[in-house]
């Protein structure tokens, strides 16, 4: 937990690691910052594929979503 987030104490730990490794908690607090940006860019990529398409033919088609791109890739996409 931390006093020091501006309102009050936030106690949430269940596995309790802060008072079993509490020399490593700044690390744990590095590490779950550096995954929760990772998965915001990854959301980032789930999404920007329907936004924005490359200027290729095979690129522009309206059926090509993040479902069905991986197979499309590895198969060719002009096949």
């Amino acid at each position: 937990g931390s006093e020091y987030a501006g309102w009050g104490t936030y106690k949430f730990d269940p596995l309790q690691l802060s008072e079993g490794y509490p020399e490593l908690v700044p690390w744990f607090r590095e590490a779950e910052l550096k995954h929760g940006r990772a998965a915001m860019l990854a959301f980032v990529g789930l999404i920007a594929p329907d936004v924005f398409r490359l200027p290729f033919e095979e690129c522009a088609s309206p059926d090509l979503d993040f479902v069905n791109a991986h197979g499309k890739l590895i198969t060719g996409l002009g096949s």
